[in-house]
């Protein structure tokens, strides 16, 4: 919702302005959302078609505009993967959490690896490029170290269902102008394509994902293990098993047992006030913030029942906080008394005189 309302001021804010001014605004904001790993690239599309679109009388030309508006979406898409995959990618490769994070010694990790790594298009390499997870797919080809002109050909089919978001986004503006037209059925045909699209790409890149798995096994073992990442990953396993014995029900007494009680009844709570009440204005690209209910301030976009859900589940959080710093400062406490019983216990004894 946030990001919709983002997307409705900056709507609002760049109305009027010069459609080539426009355009490389919205390419630089979107390479900002991009680096967000959260952040999905549907918003940004949208905007794109909603944005562009609104700079119809520049061009003369609605379809000029939705041509347009396509190739912006088209270049922050691609400028995106470039920028995620060698800043992000081969810097963050470095870091050890974020391979083990990645599961790079995984045997799936190591069948994509080996996908990615085939020259030209190949329907594998297509399918992983256009149906993963926009900041996860490009950061893991830097972290591989891939060629990056490779992944800007494998990429360019995301292209096709990026028409059809975009479309959707003009359509939605010209709801707004013409809420009784053909536009109406239109936005939900073109964002039902799309999704369909994304979907069809997501259940190919699994399948050819699990069939290069099976089929070349043999090449996956003789594959040569990160081994930094193993050892980080033997260190974390064993932190991993000393919290989790520290987090046992039976381990916990009354008070934290009420704590963590508290906790999980909070986000329950919060999740079915959100569920079942009315929590939030209504917000589309073509909202304008400075009308009711809005008024210009984000924060009315929260309804009384809104607020009520968002402070339990503050509570929620907060609790499971201070149950978590409970649960590292006595991690601590039991590795302090582990060594010092090791010490103890490995002192060499002094003979009897």
């Amino acid at each position: 919702t946030m990001t919709t309302m983002f997307m409705a001021w900056l709507n609002m804010q760049l109305a009027g302005l010069h459609v080539g001014l426009i355009c490389v605004i919205i390419v630089c904001i979107a390479l900002l959302l991009f680096a967000i790993p959260v952040v999905p690239g549907v918003p940004a599309y949208l905007a794109c078609g909603v944005i562009i679109g609104a700079a119809e009388k520049q061009l003369g030309s609605f379809t000029l505009t939705m041509l347009l508006a396509w190739l912006v979406a088209s270049l922050s898409k691609l400028l995106a993967c470039l920028m995620q995959q060698k800043i992000f990618g081969e810097f963050l490769g470095k870091s050890l959490w974020v391979r083990s994070t990645l599961g790079v010694n995984e045997p799936l990790m190591k069948a994509i690896n080996l996908i990615l790594q085939e020259p030209g298009l190949t329907r594998a390499k297509v399918a992983i490029l256009v149906g993963g997870p926009d900041w996860p797919t490009s950061v893991l080809t830097g972290v591989l170290k891939l060629k990056a002109y490779q992944m800007q050909l494998g990429v360019l089919p995301v292209l096709i269902p990026i028409a059809f978001i975009v479309m959707t986004g003009g359509s939605m503006l010209k709801m707004g102008e013409q809420p009784d037209s053909l536009w109406v059925p239109l936005s939900a045909v073109f964002m039902t394509i799309a999704a369909a699209l994304q979907v069809v790409i997501v259940l190919l890149a699994v399948k050819y994902t699990n069939q290069v798995a099976k089929e070349r096994i043999a090449e996956i073992e003789a594959m040569t293990n990160d081994v930094e990442v193993e050892q980080f990953d033997a260190s974390q396993k064993q932190a991993i098993e000393e919290t989790q014995a520290v987090m046992k029900w039976g381990e916990q007494n009354t008070l934290w047992r009420l704590i963590l009680s508290a906790s999980a009844v909070s986000i329950t709570i919060s999740g079915w006030v959100f569920k079942i009440l009315p929590c939030f204005e209504s917000v589309v690209l073509t909202t304008n913030i400075n009308d009711p209910p809005l008024n210009g301030k984000f924060l009315n976009v929260f309804k009384f029942y809104g607020w009520i859900g968002l402070a339990f589940q503050v509570l929620a959080w907060v609790l499971y906080c201070i149950f978590t710093l409970h649960v590292q400062m006595k991690v601590k406490s039991n590795q302090k008394l582990n060594l010092s019983y090791r010490a103890e216990t490995a002192a060499p004894t002094l003979p009897a005189v």
